[in-house]
């Protein structure tokens, strides 16, 4: 707008012109105006030397415009729609870096059982979108931290949780003349009856 230009929403999107003259129109597509520069007369974006904390050209138009690829403003800049400055390149964006992190990095570390028993995982998956034979359609997994040695069983309800954890804690301690000390679970609710509760 500072530069003379105007928008008029008219037939289901808007119109750009300067001086009463025609420059190009944007369709709305899902709630997005789409300017097809293709078929547009567009006029070159001004590139005015932008200069902040003696950062280079290109990569604050790397910002401004959305922080695109580095191959895609050099298209652009070849194509001519960013002019007046020198293609240049420019050091790793940390924006960019940062968006496409997806977790922040773990710090300290993690309990590590010291013996056999002293922890044991479990998890129930499903239910499986394929049954199995017999009509199983979950697995039960019990995993010891310490050997990471792991039990698997079908079942064919969450509900045997406790019926199946009983089977695996009677052999495991028999086998090894040691208590199970601690179980860890997501906190389904197949864990958290009081039955299971009462019986840990």
């Amino acid at each position: 707008m500072k530069d003379g230009y105007s928008f008029v929403s008219k037939d289901n999107g808007f119109v750009i012109s300067k001086n009463d003259t025609f420059v190009a129109f944007a369709s709305i597509v899902n709630g997005l105006f789409i300017l097809n520069l293709d078929d547009a007369p567009i006029c070159n974006v001004s590139a005015k030397r932008p200069q902040l904390n003696g950062l280079s050209p290109t990569y604050m138009w790397h910002c401004h415009l959305g922080h695109i690829s580095e191959n895609r403003m050099k298209r652009l800049h070849d194509n001519g729609l960013l002019t007046l400055f020198d293609f240049e390149s420019y050091e790793t964006c940390e924006s960019c870096l940062l968006g496409k992190m997806t977790k922040v990095p773990f710090i300290g570390f993690p309990e590590r059982a010291s013996n056999m028993l002293e922890l044991v995982h479990t998890d129930v998956c499903g239910p499986m979108s394929t049954t199995a034979r017999g009509g199983f359609q979950y697995f039960i997994t019990f995993t010891n931290h310490f050997s990471r040695y792991a039990y698997v069983y079908l079942t064919k309800q969450k509900s045997k949780t406790f019926e199946k954890f009983k089977e695996v804690q009677n052999e495991v301690e028999n086998q090894r003349g040691k208590k199970i000390k601690a179980l860890r679970s997501d906190r389904g609710g197949e864990y958290l009856s009081h039955e299971f509760s009462n019986h840990l």
